[in-house]
Order: C-alpha cells, then sequence, then structure tokens
C-alpha cells in the first residue's frame, strides 16, 4: 500500500511543479543560478536513484546478479557520454541487463 502512496504523491509532485511555472508567469523570477541548478535536478534524481539501486544490488544477500547490473550502468553511461538521448540510453541499458543476464544464465550455451 505504501508504494501506490509514494507512486500518487511523486505524481502530484511531478505535476505540481510542471503546471507552477504556467501558474505563476512572470511574477516569478529565478536568477540564472537557480536557473542552470534546476536544468539538472532530473538527471541528479535520476542518478540518485541509480545510486541506490545499486547498493541494494551490492549488498550482500539480496540475491541479484552484480554482474548484470554493472554491465548495464557502464552501457548506459557509455550511452549518456556519447550524448545520446535519455530514452536510447534507457534502452541500451535495459537491453544490455537482459543480454548479460541471459548470457550468466546457466542453460545457455551448453553449459
Amino acid at each position: 500500500m505504501s508504494l501506490w502512496i509514494a507512486v500518487v504523491v511523486a505524481g502530484l509532485g511531478s505535476y505540481a511543479l510542471r503546471v507552477l511555472p504556467f501558474l505563476a508567469g512572470d511574477r516569478m523570477h529565478v536568477s540564472e543560478r537557480a536557473q542552470a541548478g534546476l536544468r539538472h535536478a532530473g538527471m541528479g534524481a535520476i542518478t540518485a536513484l541509480l545510486v541506490l539501486g545499486v547498493v541494494t544490488v551490492l549488498r550482500p544477500g539480496s540475491g541479484l546478479a552484480v554482474v548484470p547490473v554493472v554491465a548495464a550502468l557502464v552501457a548506459a553511461t557509455v550511452c549518456a557520454l556519447m550524448g545520446r538521448s535519455m530514452l536510447a540510453t534507457v534502452v541500451i541499458g535495459a537491453v544490455t541487463y537482459v543480454a548479460a543476464l541471459v548470457l550468466m544464465s546457466p542453460g545457455l550455451l551448453g553449459r
């Protein structure tokens, strides 16, 4: 139940942040420094979630395979550094994760 509460709160917060500039219009002035920080807020949030996910995977006893996660992180990082879009970066990371997971499966290639 708490998961759905978090999803609803995140959705409402996202909606409020998107609507606020339209409602405030010209009445709200933000400094250049604040604008530069806000431009990178989304990527910062994604990075924080990514780090949290990696820390969870690397915890002893988590039961998750570490190699596919690291491979996906490396592939997504390379894709992002090449200047690809966020969608391309996420897709490349996901495809790399699945490929590494499949290649590590015990029944593959007669192992």
